[in-house]
């Protein structure tokens, strides 16, 4: 696996080569942020198959799949009480805070599994209209109700040997060993204390609403792809204590297999080159018109 300083390294030497002798002096966070935007959209198009140079999805090859194996994750759904619940025969369930794209789910009650469809809200009207309100034989219908708040990000504070898990908050703060406690996060940093993300949680989850005739208990089960996390190439701490990128503000080089590594790097040059013009004069400028996103491929 490349080390940050790898990933950095081999950055400049990319965007340098692009760039010629105008290439623009470009610092550890925003090579950060380049990297995590490139590494989002690679994971995306290498599932959906319209948006790779192969057009091949997940199933389409072992290799992909593979590839992929450190971000599939499997869960059992939490049901929620749901105020907005569009349909009152349904369950509503929260979905996972770290689902960037769903493989596939199934639900089971006591006798039988049953496939779940997804229904959009024009289909779900329309079916509405009719005699039998209700999905076909074996079947349940996936309404999208909307979001609830999410976990809150945790962490752990940690000073030489000593290390206690709990938020980034002055009350916290205020707990950590010392007397007299300290009264802010400030007080405590500046005693020694350090704050590491560990989880950086969610502001909101999707709660999805689930439509059919049971017997019995029912678990909904859901394998699919987490979020990749960021790369960072630095303690961003360094720059700025407010600093974070999707919640990580630590090192942290990409988790992805070593067979991505040199598609993400190229990628990432390309999002920073197109995010620079150079005009007539050689003079590097920042192009804010730029559509992060689009492939070159």
């Amino acid at each position: 696996m490349k080390t940050v300083k790898e990933w950095s390294d081999g950055f400049d030497v990319l965007f340098n080569s692009v760039m010629s002798n105008a290439a623009p002096s470009i610092d550890e966070y925003d090579k950060s942020i380049f990297l995590t935007k490139a590494e989002y959209e690679i994971v995306k198009n290498y599932f959906n198959p319209k948006g790779n140079k192969y057009q091949e999805g997940f199933d389409d090859s072992i290799k992909r799949q593979a590839d992929f194996a450190t971000l599939i994750d499997t869960a059992t759904l939490q049901s929620v009480v749901n105020a907005n619940a569009f349909d009152r025969r349904s369950t509503s369930y929260k979905m996972p805070s770290n689902v960037f794209l769903v493989i596939n789910e199934q639900i089971h009650d006591t006798v039988q599994p049953y496939q779940i469809v997804p229904i959009a809200y024009d289909e779900y009207a329309k079916v509405m209209q009719k005699p039998y309100k209700y999905p076909a034989k074996n079947q349940v219908w996936r309404l999208i109700t909307g979001e609830i708040p999410g976990p809150s990000a945790t962490g752990v504070w940690i000073k030489g040997a000593s290390s206690m898990v709990g938020a980034y908050t002055d009350e916290v703060a205020a707990t950590l060993p010392h007397d007299p406690a300290y009264a802010s996060i400030a007080e405590a940093e500046a005693d020694g204390w350090k704050y590491t993300v560990t989880d950086p949680g969610a502001d909101k989850v999707s709660v999805v609403e689930i439509i059919g005739r049971f017997t019995g208990a029912i678990t909904y089960k859901m394998r699919y792809v987490k979020n990749p996390e960021p790369i960072v190439l630095v303690d961003l701490s360094t720059i700025d204590n407010t600093l974070s990128i999707n919640g990580v503000s630590t090192e942290n080089p990409c988790k992805l297999p070593e067979g991505l590594h040199d598609e993400i790097l190229q990628r990432a040059v390309e999002l920073a080159k197109a995010a620079y013009a150079v005009d007539q004069n050689g003079t590097v400028q920042l192009n804010n018109q730029v559509q992060i996103g689009q492939r070159s491929e």
